[in-house]
């Protein structure tokens, strides 16, 4: 009797902690891009490499396809920042 209770338990809260969990991880995403798009936005030491071609018949621009730093300057290892 003791089982069947912890196992109508348990089939109970496993769908819920999974959608907790994709939940939280939506909202982690939300942020990191809330965050990326308004220092990007924000900074012009960013710069941006467009994509050549439209992916999507309904896509109006291209996108971007890689974010680096708009830097002149080199690393402590000796390599530029906008190569990175």
């Amino acid at each position: 009797m003791v089982i069947s209770i912890l196992l109508i338990l348990v089939s109970i809260a496993a769908p819920i902690y999974k959608t907790s969990i994709l939940h939280a991880r939506e909202a982690v995403l939300r942020d990191d891009l809330f965050t990326m798009r308004s220092l990007i936005g924000s900074n012009d030491s960013w710069a941006v490499d467009q994509e050549d071609t439209l992916l999507s018949v309904d896509q109006q621009e291209p996108g971007i396809i890689d974010v680096h730093s708009g830097s002149s300057q080199t690393s402590s290892e000796g390599t530029a920042y906008n190569t990175w």
